[in-house]
């Protein structure tokens, strides 16, 4: 199931949601520490797995030399995941 149709089950409690989120921030947040972004971060390229989060669509990942243009291409990949919500 993808993140965008998990988050929008009626199934799913709060308490999932939650959970799933922390494991999404934390993905996020060991990608951040290798300077690597997805390119096309968004709910629907997120699929939600029995052992949590995956990303999928990674043709456009990519990994920086530098945590400037690292910082750059986050604030884009999270600037279109948070327009998908």
């Amino acid at each position: 199931m993808s993140g965008y149709d998990f988050m929008r089950d009626g199934k799913t409690g709060q308490e999932q949601r939650s959970m799933v989120t922390r494991q999404i921030k934390g993905l996020l947040d060991k990608m951040g520490k290798n300077l690597t972004t997805s390119g096309d971060l968004k709910h629907i390229n997120i699929s939600i797995t029995d052992s949590g989060p995956v990303l999928t669509d990674l043709d456009a990942m990519k990994s920086y030399r530098w945590n400037w243009t690292y910082q750059i291409n986050r604030r884009k990949d999270l600037g279109r995941f948070t327009k998908n919500v």
